[in-house]
């Protein structure tokens, strides 16, 4: 599936007393425009629909002048607002398991509206095209759950951003609006091309929390989910949840030199650890021992909502970001007692090779 990416940079250098209402006002329109594109209605109104859309005309306004020509961005330009030395940028990018089929996604860093001082910030969106020329930008939330909207959504739910851009005829001109009347900004497209932003692993963060505290009988584990932050948009999601009535997969392995199988996120059993995996594309490892013998390691991917378990029962020993491999060990028995080794797995969970000779405590 082919998309953009949005880059917008909303700089607070200035502010225009012009332009700005009573923050009440404001905000009660921004509030309106994120009910209407987060509502079922709202996330399949055409561009044309949300760019005459009115509730009150001293609160909540839009009014942009789209005609029938579609326009699209132009990728990987600078379309900056002089006022406040905004930036929005798109790009064209590759997003996969979307249900939505965007057109890329967004980074934003900037003061989203009027009544906002704070520094530069950058967050990231999928870019949603609505026609006529008009782009609203959403996140993916509630992403491998199971929840009431989730047969409508089965890739994660969508939460869209309380703004539009309007990309006006010939692609070197936007609007952007908040949705209360006067609060377009224009935006003109500059000629050098935006600096690429390519994710790196030292940009997120992993961190484990207790959703439910194992039974006091210890027939029933904790429940815990892992989360994703990226430093660098601000944008934290959650990656699973882990299930304690998971089954184990050991007898769906194929041999010591088994590669990682498919399981779904909902039977991760335990997630007692997570790291960071070292690569292209961001992948996590969690590992956990909910049988109090073995440790159950899963690589997961968190964009795609992929997960797949190493056949190892001792867990990851060591990632080498070079060779981008995995190395972890498993133990056996042989007529001379129990023994560990190591084995190499690529990133994907595919077998390798074994990693030196059998090692005896």
């Amino acid at each position: 599936m082919i998309g953009c990416v949005l880059s917008i940079v909303w700089a607070c250098n200035s502010r225009s007393t012009q332009n700005s209402y009573p923050m009440s006002l404001e905000k009660n329109a921004v509030l309106r425009l994120s009910s209407i594109l987060n509502s079922s209605e709202g996330h399949s109104m055409s561009g044309m629909e949300l760019a005459h859309k009115e509730d009150n005309k001293e609160i909540f306004k839009v009014d942009l002048p789209v005609n029938e020509t579609d326009e699209r961005p132009q990728y990987g330009k600078v379309y900056r607002n002089e006022e406040t030395g905004g930036t929005i940028v798109f790009y064209d990018t590759t997003i996969e398991g979307d249900t939505i089929a965007p057109i890329g996604t967004a980074d934003l860093t900037t003061v989203i509206h009027d009544w906002e001082t704070k520094p530069d910030t950058t967050i990231n969106y999928c870019v949603h095209a609505r026609g006529n020329g008009i782009y609203t930008f959403y996140n993916i939330i509630h992403k491998g759950c199971h929840c009431s909207r989730h047969d409508q959504h089965p890739d994660g739910y969508p939460e869209y951003a309380p703004c539009l851009v309007y990309i006006k005829p010939g692609g070197k001109e936007l609007l952007i609006t908040w949705g209360y009347e006067r609060s377009e900004r224009e935006y003109k497209l500059e000629n050098k091309t935006a600096a690429s932003q390519p994710d790196t692993p030292s940009q997120y963060e992993v961190q484990i929390k207790e959703e439910k505290p194992a039974s006091a009988e210890g027939e029933m584990d904790a429940v815990k989910s892992v989360w994703l932050t990226n430093k660098r948009t601000g944008k934290v999601f959650r990656v699973c949840v882990t299930n304690p009535m998971a089954e184990a997969q050991w007898g769906n392995m194929n041999g010591d030199q088994s590669d990682a199988i498919d399981v779904p996120l909902t039977q991760i059993a335990a997630a007692d650890k997570a790291i960071i995996v070292p690569g292209d594309n961001v992948k996590i490892i969690v590992e956990g021992c909910p049988d109090a013998r073995n440790i159950w390691s899963y690589i997961i991917d968190p964009y795609t909502g992929t997960a797949k378990q190493l056949p190892s029962s001792e867990g990851v020993i060591s990632l080498d970001s070079d060779k981008k491999e995995i190395i972890a060990a498993s133990y056996g028995y042989d007529s001379d007692g129990r023994y560990s080794v190591k084995k190499a797995y690529s990133l994907e969970g595919k077998f390798l090779r074994i990693v030196g000779d059998k090692e005896r405590e």
